[in-house]
């Protein structure tokens, strides 16, 4: 079951290609070794290929069988490629056929005891898996993303999850793992800019960054996780720099994780008018609006004057 990416048009999904393409690049901090990154889609094995990193009998393992064998160092790979062919969902880390080569770059790591992913592995680390899948107890396997977006999206791993969650981030949504993924930033757009995950000082945040290509990307906002609101801090919508100018936006329904703070802030709506009293509304009022011995005065406040005493004399 996937949760809905709201995909855009063909061309707003391909500026998404391109920003991805240069956030990896943006966003990393680490040195890259001289080796090209593997590709989020692997290829399929050629005829006759031999398939060695998977144990033997993996195939007739029942779902609970797999699910335990995830921790283990030899046989968590062929449990979670088990797990995601009795699911009969074909994501992209594992294709239909595979050869050693494809599963080399595959990497399976823990969310938490309930959930575990499964990714191609990226340059920046361990803590960084791309098109990524879910695995749960029941066996269930989850997509997060769908088209284009499935490549597009990271799996960061926390360092630890109670201080800053585990996030999967595609350049225009945030999803957050608290014991299940929620999305929890969506942009509206434009299509110019989009979201990456960055650190400063070892703390990590997300950054909204835009550019043009081939240039340094600039940021132009960042999002700071509150470990006790469980929530995002930052602007919902601002101006961008000129080029490429206008305003970027988040969409705030789509994102039940952030709390607006900082940038353009709209206007405020006007107040709704107080409803006007009839005349019968005034005979049910407490006391008389014509004064007499209850003491109330016109603005609903007892008068401080005591009934029967001499009202202070006119001045002039």
């Amino acid at each position: 079951m996937a949760l809905d990416p709201h995909p855009s048009s063909r061309c707003a999904t391909f500026c998404g290609l391109l920003i991805f393409v240069t956030l990896v690049h943006a966003c990393d901090r680490a040195d890259r070794p001289a080796t090209p990154a593997p590709s989020a889609t692997p290829q399929a094995a050629e005829p006759g290929t031999k398939l060695t990193l998977i144990v033997p009998g993996a195939e007739s393992w029942a779902p609970d069988q797999a699910f335990i064998r995830l921790a283990d160092p030899h046989d968590g790979l062929s449990a979670a490629v088990r797990l995601v062919g009795l699911s009969g969902l074909e994501p992209l880390c594992v294709p239909a056929e595979m050869s050693d080569a494809t599963a080399s770059h595959l990497r399976v790591v823990p969310l938490s005891n309930e959930c575990w992913a499964l990714g191609v592995a990226d340059l920046r680390g361990d803590q960084v898996l791309r098109a990524p899948v879910l695995l749960n107890p029941d066996g269930e396997v989850r997509l997060v993303a769908e088209g284009l977006e499935e490549e597009l999206l990271c799996l960061h791993v926390a360092k630890d999850a109670e201080v800053f969650p585990h996030l999967l981030i595609s350049p225009r949504h945030v999803w957050v793992f608290l014991g299940s993924v929620e999305p929890a930033l969506t942009l509206a757009g434009p299509d110019v800019a989009g979201f990456c995950l960055r650190e400063e000082g070892g703390f990590p945040y997300v950054a909204l960054v835009t550019g043009a290509i081939g240039h340094e990307f600039v940021e132009v906002a960042r999002y700071l996780w509150e470990p006790y609101e469980f929530a995002f801090t930052g602007p919902a919508k601002d101006a961008l720099p000129d080029p490429p100018g206008g305003k970027f936006e988040l969409d705030l329904p789509n994102s039940p994780r952030l709390i607006p703070m900082g940038g353009e802030i709209p206007d405020p709506k006007p107040l709704p008018e107080p409803p006007r009293m009839r005349g019968d509304d005034l005979a049910a009022a407490p006391g008389s609006f014509k004064g007499g011995d209850t003491g109330w005065c016109r603005t609903g406040m007892r008068s401080t004057v005591p009934a029967g005493a001499d009202a202070p004399a006119r001045r002039g």
